[in-house]
């Protein structure tokens, strides 16, 4: 049996036999033959090459990034000949592995020249290594279940993980939009004073705000935090004056400015799964002093139970607990029971529409 000339040197032969022999002896084994193949050993060979693909993907992207090919095609379009004379590159490899690029979310082609996706100019520049920097020590947490703000081996800020977090607000729009659709904003719900929590850039405050043009907006947050919501209340012209409390969304005896019993509406969105149960119980107890009789409390975050958002959730718990002390993901079950004892009633939950299906509210009134 000739070996392809790829894999001449020992390694590389025994890599290619070891994946031959797998193919070989699966097939052995079912007593089947490539005329008759079934479903399922279709399937097994499918999901083994898009293994390998992905393998490959994520080694290219990162060859692309550590080479500074990213970097240059933001400077203007190239071709592979231009980015391997540039970065003094080999000619035919370069070339080979823009062709995979051009495969990815990063990368576009047009003729012969490659030009970055509207997707990669919108990536900060210190977020292309997607989190190497601390995937790199999963394996050390499994292990031994410590995070790695905890591990002082290991240089990592807390602070890091939710500043990436407030980079990405600007992706929520659609699950803004969702809320505002179930709660029918300027609809059955329509002259409110909302109270935004920790709103961060504001987008689901502004969003209800925009929804309901009678409405009066407040938003809490750090000073850092609501230069960003001024940008957001900007972009959407929302044409009135917004009150703006500084203080820690947490810990409400820092705000000053927020009016006891005044709100028809509190919303936290995004924010929960930041602080461990006893903390969240804690703050609804203080939040309740500040909403209506009958006012509501719409708490917008994570939550399980929705299929097609399973994987995506998984995904952001294990960050969570790899990267932060006390931020993980809240049942609805048990968050009910915190609002119960926290002084709240008529409470209903839903799964929003929005990708990537992990997104959901539970809606509840101050009793």
């Amino acid at each position: 049996m000739s070996v392809h000339a790829g894999c001449a040197t020992k390694s590389g032969q025994a890599q290619y036999l070891t994946r031959c022999n797998f193919l070989v002896a699966y097939f052995q084994n079912k007593k089947r033959t490539f005329v008759n193949m079934s479903n399922a050993q279709l399937k097994t060979i499918q999901d083994y090459v898009q293994l390998q693909r992905r393998n490959a993907l994520c080694h290219s992207v990162r060859a692309a990034v550590d080479l500074g090919i990213l970097d240059s095609l933001a400077e203007g379009q190239k071709t592979a000949q231009q980015l391997s004379e540039v970065l003094e590159l080999n000619a035919g490899a370069t070339d080979r592995l823009m062709h995979v690029l051009a495969g990815t979310e990063l990368v576009d082609k047009y003729g012969e020249d490659f030009a970055l996706s509207n997707i990669a100019r919108l990536i900060p520049r210190p977020f292309l290594d997607f989190g190497d920097h601390y995937w790199q020590y999963l394996a050390s947490h499994v292990r031994n279940g410590t995070s790695l703000v905890v591990d002082d081996s290991i240089p990592h800020n807390e602070a890091d993980f939710w500043a990436t977090q407030a980079h990405k607000e600007w992706m929520l729009t659609p699950v803004a939009l969702d809320v505002s659709r179930v709660l029918s904003m300027g609809e059955s719900r329509s002259g409110m004073n909302i109270l935004h929590l920790g709103c961060g850039s504001a987008v689901f405050g502004v969003t209800l705000a925009h929804k309901d043009p009678l409405s009066k907006l407040t938003l809490v947050d750090t000073a850092a935090n609501l230069k960003r919501a001024d940008q957001t209340i900007e972009s959407v012209e929302l044409g009135r004056d917004v009150t703006q409390v500084v203080g820690d969304w947490d810990d409400l005896s820092t705000c000053d400015g927020l009016e006891p019993r005044a709100y028809d509406m509190a919303i936290i969105a995004n924010r929960i799964h930041w602080r461990s149960p006893e903390q969240i119980e804690q703050l609804l107890k203080e939040l309740a002093t500040y909403i209506k009789a009958d006012g509501e409390l719409a708490i917008v975050d994570i939550f399980p139970g929705k299929e097609e958002g399973d994987l995506a959730r998984a995904e952001h718990e294990l960050e969570l607990a790899l990267r932060t002390k006390a931020g993980q993901l809240h049942d609805p079950v048990h968050l009910r029971e915190s609002l119960e004892r926290s002084g709240y009633g008529n409470i209903q939950f839903a799964h929003l529409s929005a990708e990537p299906g992990y997104w959901g509210i539970t809606l509840s009134t101050r009793i």
